[in-house]
């Protein structure tokens, strides 16, 4: 339901939406979900996905019998940040013989710098696919059996789509393979991309959660508490003084200097609710763009931020945001906040806070 006549007909059915795109792209880019952007996407991965190994990492090789098929491999391949190695791009030409295919796909899944191979084929003139496709079966049987590796293998064969089943009359008892084959070289690449990212996920150490021992969580319920006893009415909404919101976030170890920053030295932060989500924290950038992130925050989220934000690893607004990150499951009445968090060594933010609180706590996604 990303358009406005999606989301009604959505809410009609279901109530209304608070779900935002970059709501959901955060949630999936931290838990590594593999977000296709169509129905017909997600079953251009979920073929590839049941139908060959996954590749050890983002080098590919190319084969095409037409220099048009192979330029539209390569340049996906560029969009999808997959690196052509090995052997590279192979153009067999318009008349090639299916013995020159088994040789190339031999090669290239042999060499130890190809994570992935790229098959393209167009028929010209009267001509059959089977050879051809039996030639690939052959060359891809070899290299598995001289170097004991499965590298996933997915096809352009023009006219076939889903996937190409490759008998093999040897006697191996591997005798029948079934690969991918696309309409088009883009469809190709673009869900091994989202496949190569995934994988690259899968790479990353498991994240720890952020958490800092010098933090006074006792003391700042204890804040929250004083002011939550002088209001009466449950559920309300209540916006801390300038002078209030400075003391909760020394308990967190945030210290705030009283000068006005350079507008290039400053990023504006927010903790924002979602029902679906809990709390979020939005980074905005200078070329006013944000990074959504789901709270808690792992050291490895705050490693992402800060290689996206380029900024040092050990900059204070990464504590920044580190340490509110811990505020927000020690704090469960906070509601709203914004700040601006200052580029230094240390956690530091301006003067000009804003902080609301929830009398009734926040409610939380239950799974």
């Amino acid at each position: 339901a990303r358009s406005a006549a999606g989301r009604k007909t959505v809410e009609a059915k279901s109530g209304p939406q608070t779900l935002g795109n970059l709501e959901v792209e955060a949630l999936f880019h931290q838990t590594g979900i593999i977000l296709a952007p169509s129905l017909e996407d997600i079953f251009d991965v979920a073929v590839v996905l049941s139908n060959q190994a996954l590749p050890r990492g983002n080098k590919v090789s190319i084969i095409a019998n037409s220099s048009g098929m192979a330029t539209l491999f390569a340049d996906a391949c560029e969009m999808n940040d997959l690196f052509i190695e090995g052997p590279g791009v192979i153009d067999l030409g318009a008349f090639t013989s299916p013995e020159s295919y088994e040789a190339k796909v031999r090669e290239a899944l042999l060499d130890e710098n190809v994570d992935s191979l790229l098959i393209g084929f167009a028929c010209v003139g009267d001509c059959s696919i089977e050879p051809v496709a039996a030639a690939i079966r052959k060359g891809v049987t070899a290299a598995e059996e001289k170097n004991n590796i499965e590298k996933p293998v997915l096809l352009c064969l023009m006219g076939v789509t889903g996937t190409i089943s490759l008998e093999d009359n040897s006697g191996n008892k591997n005798s029948k393979r079934n690969f991918p084959t696309f309409r088009f070289p883009e469809l190709a690449v673009n869900a091994l991309g989202r496949i190569v990212r995934y994988v690259e996920f899968r790479k990353q150490p498991l994240g720890k959660l952020v958490w800092y021992e010098d933090i006074k969580a006792d003391e700042a319920r204890g804040l929250i508490h004083s002011i939550l006893s002088k209001e009466s009415t449950s559920q309300q909404i209540i916006e801390l003084e300038e002078n209030t919101s400075e003391e909760l976030l020394k308990y967190f170890g945030i210290q705030t200097i009283d000068i006005k920053p350079l507008s290039s030295n400053v990023y504006k932060i927010k903790v924002k609710p979602d029902p679906l989500f809990g709390p979020l924290l939005e980074i905005k950038l200078q070329n006013s763009q944000s990074i959504l992130r789901i709270t808690p925050l792992t050291d490895r989220d705050l490693d992402e931020i800060m290689k996206e934000m380029h900024l040092d690893k050990d900059s204070g607004i990464g504590q920044v945001l580190g340490r509110l990150s811990q505020m927000i499951e020690e704090i469960p009445w906070l509601w709203n906040l914004e700040l601006k968090a200052i580029i230094d060594s240390i956690p530091l933010i301006s003067p000009d806070i804003f902080i609301s609180i929830k009398s009734g706590g926040v409610e939380r996604p239950s799974y």
